[in-house]
């Protein structure tokens, strides 16, 4: 549990971490085509060409040792546009608007944790039975996979919220209700059809208030 202390400290440290270092400048200025390359176009086309090897011949080892890294690598990129732009956006909020960026890092941090515990898991699992073990779940698996799944579910929805709340009142520089911001929120729930919608937006913002985020 060390490492899951050390994370939770370091995550509560960066809540005065300001958005001048040069990787986020970076991120919030791509352009949505280029977010749409990293995070969905290049990953994709990595399973395809790994799932056409797969039938060609290479057979299901190589698959399964391919799709675990690229689809935990994609969640984690995925997630760092979401930490680096909720932590832009909250130094746009106005005065008086209360936005929690400390639960906002530690929320999202979990669907990271769970991703790569269950593909780890799977991984391994599908990998010893490939090679010849008979490996089988045990019964007790359900009852843990089903709530820590929930918890998960619920982080994501969290992290949408904070993020559309977090982009509108930046955008409107006032307190916001939920109908004024569920566009938002679906659009980033709708991956990848909102990075061209929300990024866009994104760039706008930071080009306007460059002095005030960097």
């Amino acid at each position: 549990m060390s490492w899951f202390m050390n994370t939770c400290v370091l995550l509560f440290s960066l809540e005065q971490v300001k958005t001048n270092y040069i990787p986020m400048k970076a991120i919030l200025k791509l352009k949505h085509w280029q977010l749409f390359l990293i995070l969905f176009a290049i990953p994709f086309g990595i399973q395809i060409y790994a799932a056409i090897s797969m039938i060609n011949g290479r057979g299901p080892q190589f698959f399964f040792s391919v799709m675990p890294p690229v689809l935990v690598l994609t969640m984690t990129m995925y997630f760092c546009w979401f930490y680096i732009m909720g932590s832009a956006l909250y130094e746009l909020r106005p005065r008086g608007v209360k936005l929690s960026l400390t639960r906002f890092r530690l929320l999202m941090f979990v669907p990271v944790i769970y991703a790569v515990v269950v593909f780890g898991f799977l991984f391994l699992y599908i990998s010893g039975n490939l090679s010849g073990a008979d490996l089988r779940p045990g019964p007790w698996i359900p009852f843990v996979i089903l709530p820590l799944h929930l918890f998960s579910m619920f982080c994501v929805l969290h992290t949408l919220y904070f993020l559309a709340k977090a982009l509108k009142t930046a955008e409107t520089q006032q307190e916001v209700r939920f109908g004024d911001f569920a566009g938002e929120f679906f659009m980033l729930w709708f991956f990848p059809v909102g990075i061209w919608i929300i990024q866009p937006r994104i760039n706008k913002l930071f080009s306007q208030n460059a002095v005030q985020a960097y």
